[in-house]
């Protein structure tokens, strides 16, 4: 806080230490509803933003996020400067809300007994589950990345960027828990804590002037986790799916699809603990997407 990257605000506040159950908690964790990103010019007259006084734009998080400092500053960065970057680039429009399954909870890995405890455990992790964008279009990690061309760019694009920003960053393809979000924390994989783990393997992607107008057909052997409804179109260009790479090679994450007794419904999704002295809930009203986009 000291260095300024991260601020308390009417919807970031500190919240009282976080301390058990077992070794789960926090010290000073922060609950975020909101966080600010410079505003879109094409969308700073369309009065569905919400401004500060400073012109900047705030894009609310949904439920509110139970997070520690660095957590904070990470997401901050990568919702303000990348998603949002992204955002313009393949919808002409920013991200409003970034709805998630959660933040801090007390739990192994995967809510498998035994397991490491997960980095949720210690408000040092987040699930990205759907990006609202202004014109009320919702985009979710789930059917859009394997959805339409500009979702899958936008997903691709995020992902590779936010391996930039976090230590962990788990989206579809990567095992068969992590179908339906994108799962990323500060976890410390080494001594020297410069090692990333990221899967799959996602290249970013190319812009969207020079994708193919019609993608060509899903490959069969591409991994499904899950089953979505309607049409599938192929991964956008440059992207991977190799649910083989772990990295340096270390079995960092458990990956449950050939246990015998793996139980489809125990998928890693969390929730923060609420309290009164949780900032306010911002609420946003999506307007038309412009005529002349």
């Amino acid at each position: 806080m000291r260095s300024g990257k991260v601020r308390e605000s009417q919807y970031v506040k500190i919240t009282k230490a976080i301390d058990g159950p077992g070794i789960c908690g926090a010290n000073s964790p922060l609950k975020v509803a909101a966080l600010a990103a410079p505003v879109a010019t094409d969308y700073s007259d369309r009065g569905n933003l919400i401004l500060t006084s400073g012109n900047l734009m705030l894009t609310s998080i949904t439920p509110t996020a139970t997070l520690s400092c660095p957590m904070v500053s990470a997401v901050d960065e990568w919702l303000g400067q990348d998603v949002q970057s992204a955002a313009m680039t393949w919808f002409g429009q920013p991200v409003i809300e970034f709805i998630t399954y959660g933040s801090f909870a007390c739990r192994p890995m995967n809510h498998r007994s035994g397991a490491r405890l997960s980095e949720h455990s210690f408000a040092n992790a987040i699930d990205a589950k759907a990006f609202r964008l202004a014109d009320g279009r919702t985009v979710s990690v789930e059917k859009g990345w394997r959805g339409r061309a500009d979702e899958q760019g936008f997903l691709r694009e995020i992902t590779h960027l936010a391996c930039n920003r976090f230590s962990t960053v788990l989206a579809p393809g990567s095992d068969a828990l992590h179908y339906n979000h994108l799962h990323l924390d500060l976890a410390r994989h080494n001594a020297r804590g410069d090692r990333r783990v990221c899967r799959p393997k996602v290249d970013m992607p190319a812009p969207p002037s020079a994708m193919p107008a019609e993608p060509p057909p899903l490959m069969s052997s591409a991994p499904v986790f899950k089953p979505v409804p309607g049409p599938r179109l192929a991964p956008a260009h440059g992207s991977s799916f190799d649910v083989n790479q772990v990295g340096d090679g270390e079995n960092d994450f458990e990956d449950l699809r050939n246990e015998p007794d793996f139980n489809g419904k125990y998928f890693d999704v969390t929730g923060s603990i609420p309290s009164k002295d949780d900032p306010p809930v911002l609420r946003q009203h999506p307007g038309r997407q412009k005529s002349n986009r």
